[in-house]
């Protein structure tokens, strides 16, 4: 009977401990994941900002194409 109590301790205390572990591996990948959606978030912004740039470019270079058009026809 003791031992049986002894090997179901040691395997209590084992299973504890590999829980344990796991649990802090997974917090360090959620750790790592939440830095990567961080970086994930700038990246975003840089691009909306980028594309935003790019588009009041293209409009302006339009209405110059428009203004010289209109210039040449009258």
């Amino acid at each position: 009977m003791e031992t049986i109590l002894t090997v179901l301790i040691t395997l209590g205390v084992a299973a504890l401990i590999y829980a344990v572990m796991s649990v802090r591996t997974l917090a360090r990948r959620v750790d790592d994941l939440e830095l990567l959606r961080m970086e994930i978030v700038d990246l975003e912004g840089k691009f909306e900002r980028e594309l935003d740039n790019d588009r009041r470019d293209r409009e302006g270079i339009y209405e110059d194409i428009y203004k010289r058009i209109t210039k040449l026809n009258k």
